[in-house]
């Protein structure tokens, strides 16, 4: 690339977070990439052959099996990247990621990322306490969907979704809850209503605002909030909102 990206421009925490010295030898191999809404960064399965540290913009964690079978497991934004089968050392990819809010990115191949780590182990401790916390948010989609209701999930999701973007508003229609969520749509809907009459958010044509995330949290009940503080006990940068 032509010009490499300083600490003042990027907006990616993990890269913000970084030592002057770990910085400047990732920030050399990088390359700016836009990623547009419905792209698929990594497929499961596929050969993993770039990891991409999140700029702006929102992709879903999927979880793909046999058949059409899918769920979401996690979101990633500008508090991380793509790549967790990369920094285990496996260059198959196990899930799919896939952008719901468009966004932009800044890439870096595979090879190159492991030899920065290679050189720099503070730099590679901070890319496994990274994938540490991002596998706890997995594991907290997993008890959500298995111990929590719909509307708490849904109250669950539109935080995550609220942590990830500027302000309190963004695109999201029950089709894509429906199926991140793995629930009916009529489930949803219903759930949505549930929100909105509390005075949580506001619904209006595939557009959400939050408007009270105290009261969010609390109709999400319990399943938010353990993977939040997770990124501050695993000393990794955490989100913009605190839960």
């Amino acid at each position: 690339m032509s010009l490499f990206p300083n600490r003042h421009s990027v907006r990616n925490r993990l890269l913000v977070s970084m030592s002057s010295s770990d910085f400047d030898l990732v920030a050399s191999r990088l390359d700016p990439v836009e990623l547009p809404m419905g792209g698929i960064v990594e497929e499961a399965g596929e050969h993993v052959d770039h990891v991409v540290f999140v700029e702006s913009g929102i992709g879903s964690r999927i979880v793909v099996g046999n058949g059409n079978a899918q769920t979401e497991g996690g979101h990633i934004g500008r508090e991380g990247m793509t790549g967790r089968s990369v920094i285990l050392a496996s260059p198959i990819a196990s899930e799919r990621i896939q952008m719901q809010v468009a966004g932009k990115g800044l890439r870096i191949q595979s090879d190159l990322l492991l030899d920065a780590m290679s050189e720099s182990d503070t730099l590679r401790r901070l890319m496994l306490r990274y994938v540490q916390a991002s596998q706890v948010q997995s594991e907290h989609t997993l008890l959500a969907a298995t111990s929590y209701s719909v509307e708490q999930r849904l109250a669950r999701w539109l935080l995550m979704y609220n942590d990830r973007v500027d302000g309190d508003q963004f695109p999201v229609t029950h089709e894509l809850l429906a199926k991140m969520l793995n629930v009916r749509r009529a489930g949803i809907t219903t759930g949505m209503h549930m929100l909105q009459g509390n005075h949580a958010i506001r619904s209006t044509r595939g557009i959400v605002q939050v408007l009270n995330r105290d009261i969010l949290i609390g109709m999400a009940g319990g399943s938010y909030g353990i993977p939040e503080r997770d990124y501050e006990i695993r000393e990794v940068p955490g989100l913009k909102k605190k839960p």
